[in-house]
């Protein structure tokens, strides 16, 4: 083994032993880490409930398709932890061990230089904010998918050189951006675009040519890889465009001053590395006149995501995103940047030790940054979120359990339908964690206003009906208009005082469930007189003795994904949408029982072909590059 080998190996060990140091307690601490934790956990557990071809999703107010507006790879590789809590940490920790990795790689591809690979490979460690998005927060799936960034780019490098089979690895990668958190494959597919642009201007005769060339070579072999979910994706992300600016850290948050929070401590820090980065800029100017290429790249590149995370694009940010987003990737950019560039101008044992210095106290701030944010800002205290519900949903006159029961829960704040959502992956919701692109949140925002916050109790009852709520949670600030409630049309079924969320859990005794046999006056059928088995998201059976006047009313979002047949004759059944955007069927004289299930629809077939396409065409292309 070459002496490089061991270093690799060393700073690999290097980088998981700090690491290790940074985020012992945040990884074994056994909590769901952050305020949207749960909301991304209640995703895996409810995949281990019904299994990793589920495709409908029982949590949200009205039903929604599953993993449909979010990248799913954390949650497929979450299922396979029988900790549910310990894999989501894990694969966090993991990610922030494999980015630092990542960057001591790509700086030591560029400046072939040891030393310097390790220190700023570790000064990726001390980025101040990366405990808020891992513990504050809780953005889990964009914590692990940030270890793509500086792997994509390794590999594009190497591919670029017409390496053999590297041209696979950055493939691999670049779709793990895309199944990982849509965010990072849009860095990618800017940084990788300016990349190529920069190579062909430098190394081929026809510049323009060859630059639309291999970058739609490069840029569209990943994409048509993770077309099977990406294709179905893009035709359910209506606003894409214009979400709005969000925070943008002024200069001295940068540096790490200022103690700003918003959900937790450090959401626009970086610390020393920022610093470090101004003052790689100065010496950049001679490697332009040299026409250095690489440095170039990583000049324009990490220049690029700064002014992105300092809010040039103004409100047209993509949905979701948001200035600060740019933090991480950019600390990636900074890290390998400022590497290169000191390894280039500065070979000295003075400035390495001083380096070393700057690491050491960097690492210690972070260290302290971590644990603060672990401590108070983690959201898992006793009565809060997590631990709120565990104290009282095994309560004896809790009314919840872990079955189908036709009917909703209504909540009317995070706290409560998070956790169980996570606890009761078979219970119908009305809240939950927001999904972008979730179908009607205008409808959703009304509805919970109109429930818990108007003083109309008909406004209530035509809610409660529309939604097939029967039992329903209204809490903290909320309990000012639950003077409605004291009527005969509810009974208190449980109340909490918490200090920190006091709460009453409704019974409404005269609900409407959820699927139900109507006649065409919309007078419902009594419930006894016809059955519905859902034992899974996906299919629904309901029993009756239909004459033909009759209709089905499944209050859940209308989508092209759900069919439904004549179980007896296998005829299908025409499924329209209502006015509320439900869907409604009717079936034929004779049928006993109706099966609704969700099929693929012709986009994710279409997506599934492209997928085993764009995988093909990289091999290909991959195997005939030059040694």
């Amino acid at each position: 083994m070459k002496r490089s080998r061991y270093f690799e190996l060393f700073s690999v060990l290097i980088i998981l032993f700090v690491s290790l140091v940074l985020y012992w307690n945040p990884l074994f601490s056994g909590k769901p880490l952050g305020l949207d934790a749960l909301g991304h956990l209640s995703k895996i557990s409810y995949l281990q409930e019904f299994g990793l071809g589920v495709k409908w999703d029982l949590a949200w107010y009205a039903g929604a398709p599953f993993l449909a507006y979010y990248s799913p790879l954390y949650y497929w590789l979450g299922y396979f932890f029988s900790d549910i809590i310990f894999g989501a940490n894990f694969l966090q920790f993991l990610s922030i061990v494999l980015t630092a990795s990542g960057v001591f790689f790509l700086i030591f591809y560029y400046s072939k230089n040891e030393i310097y690979s390790l220190i700023f490979s570790l000064f990726f460690l001390s980025v101040l904010c990366t405990s808020y998005y891992f513990i504050a927060v809780g953005n889990s799936p964009y914590v692990f998918g940030i270890f793509t960034i500086p792997f994509t780019l390794l590999f594009l490098e190497k591919s670029l050189e017409n390496k053999k089979y590297n041209f696979l690895f950055y493939s691999l990668f670049f779709v793990l951006a895309y199944l990982t958190h849509i965010f990072m494959a849009l860095v990618l597919f800017l940084l990788v675009t300016l990349r190529i642009s920069i190579y062909c201007y430098f190394n081929e005769k026809k510049f323009i040519k060859e630059a639309v060339r291999k970058n739609l070579i490069y840029l569209l072999l990943p994409l048509l890889i993770s077309a099977f979910w990406f294709f179905p994706f893009l035709s359910k992300s209506e606003s894409f465009i214009g979400d709005g600016l969000g925070y943008v850290p002024i200069p001295h948050h940068l540096f790490g001053f200022g103690d700003y929070t918003i959900w937790g401590k450090a959401p626009g820090e970086i610390g020393i590395l920022f610093g470090l980065f101004l003052v790689s800029l100065f010496f950049i100017k001679k490697y332009f006149k040299e026409k250095n290429e690489k440095i170039m790249f990583l000049t324009i590149s990490s220049v690029l995501l700064f002014l992105l995370l300092e809010g040039i694009l103004g409100k047209f940010y993509p949905t979701g995103v948001g200035a600060i987003r740019f933090i991480l990737p950019f600390s990636i950019l900074a890290c390998v940047f400022s590497g290169v560039i000191f390894s280039k101008k500065f070979e000295n044992t003075k400035v390495v030790s001083l380096l070393v210095i700057l690491l050491l106290i960097a690492l210690f701030l972070n260290y302290k940054t971590v644990d603060e944010n672990y401590e108070k800002y983690s959201y898992n205290s006793e009565y809060d979120r997590y631990g709120l519900v565990d104290s009282v949903y095994s309560a004896e006159k809790f009314p919840l359990k872990n079955n189908f029961s036709n009917y909703r829960f209504g909540t009317s704040r995070y706290i409560f339908s998070e956790t169980l959502n996570y606890k009761f992956p078979r219970q119908s919701q009305t809240w939950g964690y927001f999904d972008q692109g979730i179908l009607y949140p205008e409808e959703l925002n009304k509805f919970k206003e109109v429930v818990w916050h108007s003083e109309s109790l008909e406004e209530t009852l035509n809610y409660l009906d529309n939604y097939g709520i029967k039992y329903f949670e209204i809490g903290g600030q909320d309990l000012d208009f639950d003077k409605k409630f004291n009527n005969g049309k509810f009974s208190l079924v449980l109340e909490k005082n918490f200090s920190d969320y006091p709460f009453k859990i409704y019974e409404y005794k005269n609900a409407k469930p959820i699927i139900s046999v109507i006649f065409e006056n919309k007078s419902y059928e009594d419930y006894s007189e016809y059955s519905v088995i859902r034992e899974n998201p996906d299919n629904v059976i309901v029993e009756y003795n239909f004459s033909g006047e009759e209709n089905i009313l499944f209050k859940e979002s209308f989508h092209n994904s759900w069919k439904a047949k004549d179980l007896q004759t296998n005829k299908k059944i025409k499924i329209e949408k209502t006015e509320e955007g439900f869907m409604i069927l009717i079936p034929e004289e004779n049928t006993k029982q109706v099966l609704l299930y969700q099929s693929k629809t012709p986009l994710q077939k279409i997506g599934i072909i492209f997928s085993l396409l764009g995988t093909l065409l990289a091999i290909f292309y991959s195997i005939k590059k030059k040694n």
